[in-house]
């Protein structure tokens, strides 16, 4: 119910998002990007436009379900049947969730990425249990495919495995009030899920330098090869500020007290533990699940929609504290645990009712935003089809940006609520959106190539002219339409 109540109204739009017309006018070349930033899964399994929304909410709900049975089936001593809850409230409802999503074309995709990576993890896990060699041909199968969809689902499938290893270090055993408890978890089993990684990123590596190695677009993101160490981690300790004081609308200040709960459990489990060394490890490498693209990287990617792995990790870390504070109200059955369990539920409310507020905000905005575009398109259009003779067309050339103005209610993200008119870098960029956005809605117009876009930037063509649409703000100079859209 939660994924239809948060992502239902993409099943009744009828509307394109960014990337969209840049596919339908040309497919070809943004297949071909796909393959050279290391996509190739993007196009490999592209799913019907006119079904991707209903399979994007049904791979979501297929999801839900199976993350829950994974921690469920995991944790084994008191666990009860809320993760469900937790997922729902915490992974569907999350601001960078629907961020992702809002690019319609890859969203199925992205959908079925979280689904073959936790079934990746799954089957690694199952080879470091009974060295059944079947089941790591699956992992790394799934896991390369996974990757070669979104290069974030290889820190998501770090985050399944060290979920995994948590709640059978901490889950399983005993009562919290017993000294010592036999150990679940052994260095061999960690040791093997870390080679089966290696291997599988390396055989990704090879087929990525081998095949799709054609842009730097990735090497963008990875701040350790051109910036300074101090600024890289000067990056990161902002990173922990922005995350833990909710100061963006990506993050909230739950994760905060998630962490409070979480803490003194974990330490009163790794008194008891034999192998206090390796509950060590298992338990720190649970605490930073939401950095470890951050850490790789040098800092947080350059778009917070890469940030899928930190809503996995959240939601990981909330099952982790709901099933460690079960365990322990199992084992205790005084009021000040049934507290707990009262404070952790209405935290993970909150948390939701608060994620959920603001990913409906943007989608209102981006349909405001969308509907005014194509009034924008349509007048636009109008304009320039008064100019244009009848035995000749005239390339046109569109300058500045035009930003959406949100209402009282608005609210807007990286990529929703963000104009066609508004959005790429550069003047080619941002002509080519705003034109094939134009194509889609019926005005097909002859565009200038990257070279003539920057040389029209560079001598102000558009300088003497009126902001559109006064009078005056589209007009014919030099065999060429201009629109100025702003200074």
């Amino acid at each position: 119910m939660i994924v239809f109540i948060t992502h239902g109204s993409k099943l009744f739009q009828n509307t394109i998002s960014i990337d969209t017309e840049i596919i339908i006018n040309e497919t070809a070349w943004q297949y071909e990007n796909w393959a050279n930033i290391g996509r190739p899964s993007l196009m490999v399994i592209k799913a019907n436009p006119y079904l991707a929304n209903t399979l994007t909410l049904i791979g979501l709900l297929v999801f839900c379900v199976l993350f829950g049975y994974f921690v469920h089936n995991t944790f084994s001593s008191g666990g009860k049947t809320q993760e469900l809850l937790v997922v729902g409230a915490i992974f569907i409802t999350a601001p960078i969730l629907a961020e992702q999503l809002a690019f319609d074309l890859q969203s199925v995709e992205i959908t079925l990425g979280f689904i073959t990576t936790l079934l990746a993890a799954w089957g690694g896990i199952k080879w470091t249990e009974n060295s059944r060699f079947r089941y790591a041909v699956v992992s790394i199968a799934l896991a390369v495919f996974s990757f070669f969809i979104y290069q974030s689902f290889a820190f998501i499938y770090v985050i399944f495995i060290i979920e995994y290893f948590f709640l059978r270090c901490f889950g399983q055993g005993q009562c919290i009030e017993n000294k010592q408890e036999q150990e679940n978890v052994k260095w061999a089993a960690l040791w093997r899920s870390i080679l089966l990684f290696g291997v599988i990123m390396g055989i990704y590596g090879i087929l990525m330098k081998v095949f799709f190695s054609g842009s730097d677009y990735l090497n963008s993101n990875n701040y350790w090869a051109f910036s300074t160490t101090k600024e890289n981690i000067a990056r990161i300790f902002n990173n922990f500020y922005l995350y833990f004081s909710g100061d963006t609308i990506f993050h909230t200040a739950y994760t905060c007290i998630f962490y409070i709960l979480l803490f003194p459990l974990v330490i009163i489990e790794i008194r008891r533990k034999q192998n206090k060394v390796l509950a060590c490890v298992i338990a720190l490498g649970e605490l930073l699940l939401p950095f470890l693209m951050v850490f790789v990287l040098g800092g947080p990617p350059q778009s917070y929609r890469a940030e899928i792995d930190v809503v996995v990790a959240e939601t990981a870390i909330a099952c982790s504290t709901v099933m460690l504070v079960n365990k322990y109200l199992n084992c205790n059955k005084s009021k000040f645990s049934k507290l707990m369990l009262i404070i952790v539920s209405l935290i993970i409310l909150l948390q939701g009712w608060e994620q959920l507020n603001i990913t409906q905000r943007l989608y209102y905005t981006d349909r405001m935003c969308y509907e005014n575009d194509v009034m924008i398109a349509h007048q636009i259009g109008k304009e320039i089809n008064s100019i244009i003779e009848q035995d000749r067309e005239y390339p046109v050339y569109i300058s500045g940006k035009r930003k959406y103005e949100n209402n009282a209610i608005g609210i807007s993200g990286e990529a929703m609520g963000k104009s066609f008119f508004g959005w790429g870098d550069g003047p080619h960029w941002h002509n080519k959106r705003a034109l094939h956005f134009m194509r889609v809605q019926g005005y097909s117009y002859e565009a200038l190539d990257e070279e003539e876009c920057l040389e029209m930037s560079e001598s102000n063509i558009a300088e003497d002219m009126p902001i559109w649409p006064v009078d005056g703000s589209i007009a014919l100079k030099d065999g060429v339409i201009v629109v100025k859209l702003s200074e």
